[in-house]
């Protein structure tokens, strides 16, 4: 019999619904928040069809952590950690684990997360699955992936504007200290403002000299494509929360996410998402292709209309796409890898991008984590060839990337998956705040407008912390 009720209904809030019960949780450990960005409409493009739901999760039964490679399991009642060899493996266990015990709540309605896993994966954790050179320095003394365990989550729903709390375990023992959480007070104030200067990890002549050892890379028949990035960090004091809740209202991107993890926290304001799976269906959305936007109507039009039309940016989307294609491949039953959509026009609040949609379909003994494992890291923030790209990022990229281009999202137990892509992403650790930036260099780029792209993608996100920040003080 069920000891805890299956769900509680909480009072909705509008879009900010998600910032109003976050903020009850924000410093519990390995609290995670999945933000759709706060602009569902009924009509909305078909990237952002998934905007209809916020989820938050809090306290999870069990966490994987992965850092300088050895990978354990938390629990977090007990304390006690476990020491496994395989993080992918470890995912698919803890599936197969619950739903082969049958001591699962489930409900009628069609849930976005029915129960699962959720977490982040560093792009680093690519070093878990190829051999790469070790020549990046690794200064930030955080995670490669943090993974947890939840057997609740509070579901904002706003096409139908209901907040639900739903247990998923019938012997959940936290649920109930899960339902105080949320109906109890919310802290009164969050404050963040930075106290040095932006600086990147690049001087201009720093990006243009490797610009060129990257298109003699590509003369040289290396590669086709590699995705060149540069790092900007700050000092700041206060909450890495009123950050983000900034940069969430000013980006509004379909796939962000804020987590806690082990020494700091996530900060993703992402537009891209990287793999989807409902029933047997995989999806993937590669971005390639960038302009800025324009506060003048008609030089936005025209920015996004050059874009559309620029053979440069759909030649670089084609490459991507096609190494996509072989990803899914992996896992994928014979002939269903298609492309749905080759260089669709999405206009986000600081660029406009040009994005693909290719799907496949994977059989019933294939879990997600299988999927997950066998396209990491996403193909659109490595370049092409995948391996011989990451080699030439290690070499050129001064400092390792961590969870910028990794993905963070979640698995649940009918083997439902949603992931994103982490760019536009920030990560604060010990008073410091990272972000990075970068774009696909081909043949035919230009390096005055590949460096300046950089900038554009973070023209919501630089500038937007320049000026101290407080929310809900009274």
């Amino acid at each position: 019999m069920t000891t805890t009720p299956t769900h509680i209904n909480l009072e909705y809030l509008g879009s900010d619904s998600r910032f109003f019960y976050f903020e009850k949780v924000v410093d519990q450990a390995f609290a995670l928040l999945l933000d759709s960005g706060g602009n569902f409409t009924a009509d909305a493009q078909p990237l952002a069809k998934n905007n209809r739901y916020d989820i938050i999760l809090v306290e999870p039964a069990e966490v994987l952590v992965s850092q300088d490679n050895e990978h354990k399991i938390i629990d977090c009642q007990s304390k006690k950690e476990t020491i496994i060899d395989d993080c992918f493996a470890q995912m698919s266990r803890w599936q197969k684990h619950y739903v082969d015990t049958n001591n699962l709540n489930t409900f009628a309605d069609s849930l976005p997360f029915n129960g699962g896993l959720a977490g982040a994966f560093a792009y680093d954790m690519g070093r878990q699955l190829e051999q790469l050179p070790q020549q990046a320095a690794n200064e930030l003394p955080i995670a490669d992936c943090v993974v947890g365990l939840y057997l609740s989550a509070l579901i904002i729903d706003h096409q139908k504007q209901t907040v639900t709390l739903y247990n998923f375990a019938e012997s959940a023992e936290n649920f109930e200290r899960i339902v105080q959480y949320f109906c109890g007070t919310r802290p009164h104030c969050f404050e963040f403002q930075l106290t040095s200067d932006w600086q990147s990890n690049m001087s201009a002549d720093d990006y243009f000299e490797r610009f060129h050892q990257v298109k003699n890379y590509i003369k040289s028949g290396d590669c086709y494509q590699v995705n060149l990035a540069q790092r900007f960090s700050a000092s700041f004091t206060g909450s890495a929360w009123a950050a983000y809740r900034h940069l969430s209202d000013k980006n509004k991107a379909p796939f962000s996410a804020f987590m806690n993890i082990p020494d700091g926290q996530i900060l993703s304001l992402s537009p891209e998402r990287f793999l989807q799976i409902a029933g047997r269906q995989v999806l993937t959305q590669p971005i390639k292709g960038t302009r800025p936007r324009s506060d003048d109507p008609n030089i936005d039009k025209a920015l996004a209309e050059e874009l559309a039309s620029s053979e440069k940016d759909m030649a670089e989307n084609v490459m991507i796409v096609d190494l996509l294609r072989n990803d899914l491949g992996r896992t994928a039953t014979p002939g269903s890898v298609k492309v749905t959509e080759l260089f669709g026009l999405y206009s986000f609040p600081s660029v406009h991008h040009l994005i693909s949609t290719v799907v496949s379909e994977i059989d019933e003994t294939t879990s997600a984590a299988e999927v997950l494992k066998e396209s990491f890291p996403g193909g659109s923030i490595t370049g092409a060839p995948k391996i011989r790209a990451m080699e030439i990022i290690e070499e050129l990229e001064p400092h390792r990337r961590h969870f910028y281009c990794g993905s963070v999202g979640y698995i649940d137990f009918q083997n439902n998956m949603d992931t994103s892509i982490t760019i536009r992403t920030l990560i604060c650790h010990n008073e410091r705040i990272y972000t990075w930036a970068g774009g696909g260099l081909v043949d035919d780029s230009q390096q005055q407008l590949e460096y300046e792209e950089t900038f554009a993608k973070l023209s919501r996100i630089l500038p937007e912390l320049n000026h101290p920040l407080c929310f809900n003080k009274e």
